[in-house]
């Protein structure tokens, strides 16, 4: 809600400042956005990047859904084959092409979250068999998974013109997100204390912020018409360091605030805080 009337005030305000028909871009505005597809898929406005929780939550909704009919190998498997079945959406278009959006819960979310899930369930087995194992041998495998999905992307982007659905996600992935969450977690201490850790830790709310400021910047680069600047690669390299600064400052004072206000609601139903308790008024 809050992106949709933000993204509705840049809009209008952006209108009015160009001499265009403010009302023709209040009604396409509306048209664009108010769709059963938003909710879905959750592409609506300036809140597009927020498509990756969109399918989050929905694959939550569907893993649930299998852990109580206790089915979740089946989930497991039957993921798998809507992973490899929407590469034909995306990177895989050029083979056949698939005319639907695969960039969704269904096609995408659903194989990592219920594999993540899977791997919880199994966690035993999994630290036995690979969290102890040899740490060259699963950076090894890190780096050639990483090195197949660059040729994976050559080969199915440049030869194969897979470009008809989108170049949103490939096969490799799949080991690379794993061994690489493997390495993770065999290295907890690595980068402690440093701002890799800060960006880490915070690059949830950064993720969910940071299109606030694009936007403005966009905007302001326009207002101002000095669009020439982003010719320049050092201008967009300091524009970038500078929105991913204001976003982790944004985003340290939200989660402070919004501490803040739990605590105070703590307190309130308490009976400590706001209201005084029964016993404090004999």
């Amino acid at each position: 809600m809050f992106y949709f009337l933000f993204d509705f005030v840049m809009r209008v305000s952006y209108a009015m400042y160009k001499g265009f028909e403010v009302k023709g871009f209040i009604e396409d505005f509306i048209n664009s956005n108010i769709k059963i597809s938003v909710l879905y898929y959750g592409t609506a406005s300036a809140s597009y990047h927020l498509w990756f929780l969109t399918a989050l939550i929905w694959s939550i909704f569907i893993l649930f859904i299998f852990i109580k009919i206790n089915k979740l190998k089946y989930l497991l498997f039957s993921s798998f084959i809507l992973n490899v079945i929407g590469l034909f959406g995306q990177t895989y278009s050029g083979i056949f092409h698939l005319s639907i959006n695969t960039i969704d819960a269904l096609f995408f979310g659903l194989f990592y979250t219920t594999t993540g899930c899977f791997i919880a369930y199994h966690i035993d087995f999994f630290k036995r068999f690979f969290i102890k194992g040899n740490m060259l041998f699963i950076a090894g495998l890190f780096l050639v998974s990483t090195l197949m999905q660059m040729l994976e992307s050559y080969i199915t982007v440049i030869w194969w013109n897979g470009t008809k659905g989108g170049i949103a996600y490939y096969l490799s992935p799949i080991p690379q997100t794993f061994t690489l969450f493997i390495l993770i977690i065999k290295n907890k201490e690595f980068g402690k204390n440093t701002i890799f850790s800060l960006l880490g830790k915070n690059s949830l709310g950064i993720y969910l912020v940071h299109l606030i400021f694009i936007n403005i910047a966009y905007y302001g680069i326009h207002f101002l018409n000095v669009t020439d600047f982003r010719k320049h690669f050092i201008f967009n390299l300091l524009l970038a360091v500078i929105i991913l600064l204001i976003s982790l400052q944004v985003t340290i004072f939200l989660q402070a605030f919004v501490s803040k206000i739990i605590k105070r609601f703590k307190r309130l139903f308490s009976g400590k805080g706001f209201f005084p308790s029964h016993k404090s008024l004999v």
